[in-house]
């Protein structure tokens, strides 16, 4: 949360413990805190401190924006403490369920332990589907023929290659593109 009366740290060093942190996308942190906070997640610059015994989780030094343990929603993995310890934040794998789908169950490749912890194939940031976004059925055929189901996926792709596709107009490039900036995302150049 912002805190009021708190000189702005203008470095990326935690403004608690004062070690460095790692840069993280908005989205990131925007799916991870809890509901009655989400409103003070506004625009990129978040840093995760990485110090086990800081309770500051995420911050944006530019903003004097910083988020506590207590305000997100899962336990951080690497914090002091954290329980149950996630593997996997998407689909609420533990680190035990996959010890467990190796040791016990004999999973030999990540496929196998996917399959036996119910891990979904999600990509890391939590962006929707493509199936769920407002193009014409045309090029959202067009688009999972050739194996395109997410906007990362759509990444790997130039605007010009995605034109090219049969049944993909500029108005779904539109679309698309503008889907892709709002997630600080972008065609291939």
């Amino acid at each position: 949360m912002i805190e009021s009366g708190v000189p702005l740290n203008k470095h990326n060093t935690c403004p608690i413990c004062g070690n460095g942190g790692v840069a993280v996308k908005k989205i990131i942190v925007d799916y991870l805190v809890v509901d009655e906070f989400k409103k003070s997640v506004s625009e990129e610059g978040y840093r995760i401190c990485m110090n086990e015994g800081c309770d500051i989780v995420y911050y944006n030094n530019n903003k004097g924006i910083r988020f506590t343990q207590d305000q997100v929603c899962v336990p951080i993995w690497f914090k002091k403490d954290a329980a149950p310890m996630y593997a996997c934040y998407c689909s609420k794998v533990t680190e035990k369920q996959v010890m467990d789908a190796v040791d016990i169950q004999g999973a030999k490749t990540v496929e196998e332990v996917m399959r036996f912890t119910s891990i979904e194939r999600k990509e890391a940031t939590m962006l929707p589907e493509l199936k769920m976004i407002k193009i014409g059925a045309p090029a959202l055929r067009a688009l999972e023929e050739v194996g395109i189901h997410t906007l990362l996926q759509l990444c790997e792709y130039s605007e010009k290659e995605i034109l090219d596709l049969h049944g993909v107009g500029p108005k779904a490039v539109r679309v698309l593109k503008e889907l892709l900036d709002k997630e600080g995302l972008s065609f291939k150049m």
